[in-house]
């Protein structure tokens, strides 16, 4: 019986190295599910957040070309009068440059913010426990790497949308600002008209009173 006791404390060993490799096994393919599920996740947000930005930078350019065919406009009804309103006109078109170059910016220093919070873990310990343990930290790591940066590229995205919302709403009010000035210029112009023709008649008929009398 006392030669059996290796054997059996061999097996035994050989047992629990088994179950460790296939508990390594499962944790590993776990992890490999979490970092699937973070990218995934990931690439969601991103895609959500590109089309509404899409979306909204339509809604843009159409408000710019809008914009500009009332610029066009206004100027060929009030030509030599309203360099001021050309000055502004400029200064909105600056602003939208310097907002679409602020956005391209913030969308890539997003992408790369993504990239970097991406890591990579290819490590594994000759020691059997201790790999388990590290597996186990490594996937607790993840998950809260991967919430933490669904959250960034949230709150990111929130700000961006909010930007353009409001530039929206501004260039909308210039818009009706100057559809106003085209139409009170227009009226303007008809008193005047107006004036002149009733200016032109009075004097038509003192002039033709006029030449009556001297006839008469």
């Amino acid at each position: 019986m006392t030669d059996s006791l290796p054997g059996n404390h061999s097996l035994e060993a050989g047992t629990e190295i088994r179950q460790l490799k296939e508990l390594v096994n499962a944790l590993r393919s776990e992890l490999e599910r979490a970092r699937h599920d973070k990218e995934a996740a990931v690439q969601n947000t991103l895609a959500s957040t590109t089309q509404e930005m899409q979306q909204i930078k339509l809604t843009v350019g159409q408000l710019r070309d809008e914009l500009e065919k009332a610029k066009f406009e206004r100027d060929e009804a009030v030509r030599k009068a309203m360099t001021e309103g050309a000055a502004e006109v400029r200064q909105l078109e600056s602003l939208v440059q310097a907002l679409r170059a602020q956005l391209e910016r913030s969308v890539f220093e997003r992408q790369a913010a993504v990239q970097q919070a991406v890591v990579e873990i290819t490590n594994e310990n000759n020691q059997l426990r201790t790999s388990v343990q590290q597996l186990r930290d490594e996937m607790e790591r993840i998950h809260v790497q991967r919430e933490e940066t669904v959250q960034h590229i949230r709150a990111e995205a929130a700000q961006e949308i909010a930007q353009l919302r409001e530039t929206i709403s501004a260039q909308r009010a210039q818009l009706e600002k100057l559809t106003f000035e085209h139409k009170e210029a227009f009226q303007a112009r008809e008193r005047t008209s107006r004036d002149e023709v009733a200016h032109l008649q009075g004097t038509i008929s003192l002039l033709r009173e006029a030449l009556e009398a001297r006839r008469g």
